[in-house]
């Protein structure tokens, strides 16, 4: 089948060519079962097909952490993100690429979970009221990933689910031995 399309539910073998002789999959190819058919035999089968859901969005770099993105804010590359769900429990994963955009297809109607996991260096940005497809859809700045639930519907086109990040403060420190213990870090203290 085309890409972005999957086979729909199968029939009840009833109806002969009008239903579907295949099994409901997201795969775009199948293998049918056996038809038997002997000379001069004609046999008539029919294949459903529909739209499979797609969901994609951004991570972005939010430079002024105000959690809505703006047009020079740019992506961020390398970003794992994952997919999860379904009746059928599937697990996807993907990378945003160079310009900090994933895309998950292929997706079956069902309810899902969208993960992001957090780069070192970043955190999630804080919460913001706009336009939805220029807010984050993470905003869980204690955890290094988030989710967000999507229920989708057969030919859904989930876009703009974008999530923007923020670079993190860096504490750096140096533990030392404190040999004559006068609270003084003296690098010939340190062990």
């Amino acid at each position: 089948v085309p890409e972005n399309y999957g086979f729909a539910k199968a029939g009840d073998g009833t109806r002969a060519f009008e239903e579907n002789f295949l099994a409901e999959s997201a795969q775009r190819t199948q293998e049918s079962r056996a038809i038997r058919l002997t000379t001069g035999d004609t046999a008539e089968v029919g294949v459903g097909v529909l739209p499979m859901a797609v969901v994609t969005g951004t991570v972005w770099n939010d430079l002024n952490a105000d959690g809505i993105w703006q047009d020079d804010e740019p992506g961020i590359p390398g970003v794992r993100m994952m997919l999860t769900g379904g009746k059928d429990k599937i697990s996807m994963e993907t990378y945003t690429d160079e310009n900090g955009v994933y895309s998950f297809h292929q997706i079956k109607k069902g309810t899902y979970k969208v993960i992001c996991h957090v780069p070192d260096a970043y955190v999630f940005t804080g919460k913001a009221k706009a336009e939805l497809e220029k807010i984050s859809r993470m905003t869980t700045e204690k955890d290094r990933a988030g989710e967000d639930q999507l229920s989708l519907e057969y030919g859904e086109r989930h876009e703009n689910h974008n999530i923007g990040m923020m670079e993190g403060a860096i504490i750096e420190g140096v533990c030392f031995l404190d040999a004559n213990y006068n609270g003084v870090y003296e690098k010939e203290g340190l062990v």
